[in-house]
C-alpha cells in the first residue's frame, strides 16, 4: 500500500475541521435557530484562511465557485503575502491545488496585533483583505459529555449517542471591546485495517481520521452587552456511536475568540448548500467576507481570512470508556475501507500531533 504524501497529511490534519457551517446562532448568550438556502454563483473567488496566537504553520485555502454540484475549484499558483502593523512580512506556500501554508517564522499571530493578506493570482487578478485585529481576551471553556439514547424525527428507532457540552468561563471586559466567539468540535479516531496473512506476519496498516461530528453546525456568542455572565450547559455536539468509537476516539472543542466583522460574517452564513454540504462544498453568496479586488472594491470574494485568538478543550474515549456495544468494523465483513483505509475520506497515516501512544 502507498504512503501518503507529506503535503497529503498536512491537508488531512488541518483541513479536516476547517470552518463547518453550522445551523445553530448563539446571540448574547442564547441560542437561536437558523434555516440555510444557498443561491450559487459561478466563478467567484472564495477565500478561507486563519492566523492564531499559537505557532505556525498557519492555512489558508484558495478556491473558485462554479455552478456544478460540488461547486468549488481549487486555485493554484497564487502568490499570497502577509503583513502585519510592525512592518513584517511573510509569504504563503503552496502545498497542494489551491492550499497554502504560512511557516510563520517572521508573521506570528499575536493578540493586538492587526493583519492583512495581498493575494496575485496566476492570471495577475490582485486581491486584499480588510485589516483584521486579533483580539486581546480568550474565554475558557470546560467540556464534558453524556451517553444517552435518541430518537431521531420520524424515525421510530433509537440511536446511541454522545452528547458533549460546554461550561464557559467568560472574562471581565478590561479592553473595552465586546468579546465574541465562535466553536468548531472535530474528532479524529483510529481505523485498522484488516490483518490479512501474509509470509513476513507484518502489523496490519493503521489510518487516522480527522472529521466533524456536526458539519452543519456552528455556535456564535455575542458579548455586545458587554456582560460577563457565563455560559452553563452548551451543547456544542451530538454524535451517534458507531464503530469509529471501536478504537481511540478524541473530541476536540475548538473556541475561537473573533472580532465583530467576523462575528457579523458567520452571522451571516444563515443558508446552507444541500442535507450533506459544507461551505467548502458550496458558500453562501451573501455572505461576502473581507476581501476584495483591488482594482474593484465592489468585487468581494467569499469566504473570510480572520485572526483570532484559540482555546482548545480534548478528550478522548476508549471502547472500555462506552457503555454500548460496538462491533469491529471489520469484523462480519469486509468493506473496502478494510481492506485500504486510504479510501476513507480525511485518513492519513500519520496521527495528529496530540494522540497519545496506544
Amino acid at each position: 500500500m502507498s504512503m501518503k504524501s507529506a503535503a497529503e497529511k498536512i491537508s488531512n490534519f488541518f483541513f479536516g475541521k476547517w470552518f463547518p457551517v453550522m445551523g445553530l446562532l448563539l446571540v448574547a448568550g442564547c441560542i437561536q435557530i437558523i434555516n440555510f438556502n444557498v443561491r450559487r454563483q459561478g466563478n467567484r473567488l472564495v477565500v478561507e484562511g486563519t492566523i492564531t496566537d499559537k505557532g505556525g504553520p498557519y492555512f489558508l485555502q484558495l478556491r473558485r465557485t462554479s455552478n456544478e454540484e460540488k461547486i468549488t475549484d481549487p486555485v493554484s499558483g497564487a502568490d499570497i503575502d502577509i503583513f502585519d502593523d510592525h512592518g513584517n512580512s511573510e509569504q504563503y506556500i503552496q502545498y497542494e491545488r489551491g492550499k497554502y501554508f504560512l511557516p510563520g517564522n517572521t508573521v506570528k499571530g499575536i493578540p493586538g496585533r492587526t493583519y492583512h493578506l495581498e493575494i496575485t493570482l496566476a492570471d495577475g487578478s490582485k486581491y486584499r483583505s480588510d485589516p483584521e485585529t486579533m483580539p486581546m481576551q480568550i474565554a475558557k471553556d470546560s467540556v464534558y459529555y453524556k451517553f444517552d439514547s435518541i430518537k431521531e424525527k420520524g424515525n421510530s428507532v433509537e440511536k446511541d449517542v454522545i452528547k458533549v457540552f460546554t461550561d464557559t468561563n467568560i472574562p471581565k471586559n478590561t479592553s473595552g471591546k465586546p468579546l465574541y466567539l465562535r466553536w468548531n468540535v472535530e474528532e479524529a479516531y483510529k481505523f485498522t485495517q484488516y490483518d490479512a496473512p501474509d509470509p513476513f506476519n507484518n502489523p496490519p496498516p493503521v489510518c487516522y481520521i480527522t472529521d466533524d461530528p456536526n458539519p452543519q453546525n456552528i455556535l456564535l456568542y455575542d458579548g455586545s452587552s458587554l456582560d460577563s455572565k457565563n455560559i452553563i450547559g452548551q451543547s456544542v455536539a451530538v454524535r451517534e456511536i458507531d464503530n469509529t468509537f471501536y478504537q481511540r476516539h478524541y473530541i476536540n472543542v475548538i473556541q475561537y475568540s473573533i472580532n465583530r466583522d467576523a462575528y457579523n460574517y458567520w452571522s451571516q452564513v444563515n443558508e446552507v448548500v444541500n442535507s450533506s454540504g459544507t461551505i467548502f462544498d458550496v458558500p453562501p453568496a451573501t455572505a461576502e467576507g473581507n476581501v476584495y479586488k483591488v482594482d474593484n472594491s465592489n468585487e468581494k470574494a467569499l469566504g473570510y481570512f480572520q485572526a483570532t485568538r484559540v482555546d482548545t478543550s480534548r478528550f478522548f474515549l476508549t471502547h472500555a470508556d462506552i457503555p454500548f456495544y460496538i462491533p469491529s468494523p471489520c469484523s462480519n465483513s469486509l468493506p473496502n475501507e478494510c481492506r485500504n483505509c486510504d479510501a476513507i475520506d480525511n485518513s492519513s497515516h500519520q496521527p495528529p500531533f496530540y494522540w497519545l501512544n496506544d
